[in-house]
């Protein structure tokens, strides 16, 4: 009986591990999306004590729609990634984030990290990890 719930156990974890795989698009699970490309006036952010909080897209009609993003979950930090260790085709656009999210986002909430690119200089990217709180259709 032990042999069975162990083989039962082994095949969900596999199935979790393969079906946020396949969520993401990248081995990693891991989303480089760039914000910082998209205007002023459509990105707000909510800044506590020097750190950044909480970043909000609104999105027009015309495209997607609008998404809240919390930063707490890795203290808020900004992080430098190496230009060199990230593949181009990993990077995404908001909008594509957006369409993941709306496919499938219990396993991107839950299995994929989110990197929001928003800022870059020659050999880096500035970034901070999110986790969406909330989108909505528009």
């Amino acid at each position: 009986m032990k042999t069975l719930t162990l083989i039962f156990l082994y095949i969900i974890l596999i199935s979790i591990k393969v079906q946020a795989q396949e969520t993401s698009g990248t081995f990693n699970n891991i989303f480089y999306v760039r914000i910082d490309t998209l205007p002023s006036a459509l990105k707000n952010f909510k800044i506590e004590d020097g750190k950044i909080t909480f970043i909000g897209i609104l999105i027009n009609k015309d495209s997607l729609g609008s998404g809240g993003f919390h930063t707490m979950y890795n203290n808020a930090n900004l992080l430098g990634f190496n230009k060199e260790n990230i593949n181009p085709h990993d990077i995404i656009s908001y909008n594509q984030l957006y369409k993941k999210l709306a496919k499938n986002a219990y396993n991107i909430i839950m299995f994929c990290k989110i990197y929001f690119i928003i800022g870059e200089d020659r050999f880096k990217y500035m970034a901070i990890q999110v986790r969406p709180v909330g989108y909505l259709q528009e």
